[in-house]
């Protein structure tokens, strides 16, 4: 049983990343012989993770016709950021007594090398990156059932992508290069152990929804 719940989480985070980088396109059929081919798996532990992904709304089924990936709309990201805002504003005010000198160096090095990923365009590594800036701080605010929330909730979450016709790359990079000087803002509340202020700048700026409209 183990063994069939591993193959199964793998289907999942194997659809899951394919959904993120754009590979698999919302309102896209899922191709489940392609999928059991691709991982060299059976049908029964594919089966599964569609039904779970199906159960967390990430992908949607349709009786007799099959499964397909879920369009995210401007509402589903205004709700989403609604709620992480508010888990990641506590899990940095949280983490504020258990935050290292060396940790703080972490959280540098990460905003330079976003800025680098950004400057050339690698947005994947960008998305990479900027989860690896805030679990620096999420993985010691001491709390397992909100880091486990938090990283549940990563699972579900598809990335924004703007509308082409709205935002071309130059446009993108800015919003992003905003972004990272949020988390430069991030890291000096922690220099200066002001853990109301990393709060509330978290949940009301960083998490904030201004650039919805390009969706």
């Amino acid at each position: 049983m183990s063994q069939i719940k591993s193959l199964r989480d793998h289907v999942c985070s194997y659809i899951n990343e394919r959904i993120k980088s754009g590979e698999l396109r919302p309102n896209e059929k899922l191709n489940e012989p392609k999928i059991c081919k691709d991982l060299e798996i059976s049908r029964t532990p594919a089966r599964e993770a569609l039904i779970m992904l199906a159960t967390d709304h990430i992908i949607d089924f349709i009786p007799r016709k099959g499964f397909y990936v879920r369009e995210v709309t401007a509402e589903d990201m205004l709700e989403y950021y609604a709620l992480m805002g508010n888990l990641d504003a506590f899990a940095a005010k949280l983490a504020m007594p258990y935050m290292s000198k060396q940790e703080i160096v972490k959280m540098r090095e990460i905003a330079a090398n976003i800025n680098v990923a950004i400057e050339f365009s690698n947005f994947e590594r960008y998305l990479v990156l900027q989860q690896d800036f805030h679990d620096v701080y999420i993985d010691n605010c001491g709390n397992t059932p909100l880091i486990e929330t938090i990283q549940s909730l990563r699972y579900r979450y598809i990335p924004i992508t703007y509308n082409q016709q709205k935002v071309n790359t130059n446009q993108y990079q800015q919003i992003l290069f905003q972004t990272n000087d949020e988390h430069n803002h991030i890291i000096q509340c922690f220099e200066n152990k002001d853990a109301d202020g990393i709060e509330n700048y978290i949940r009301d700026v960083h998490w904030a929804t201004d650039y919805i409209d390009l969706l």
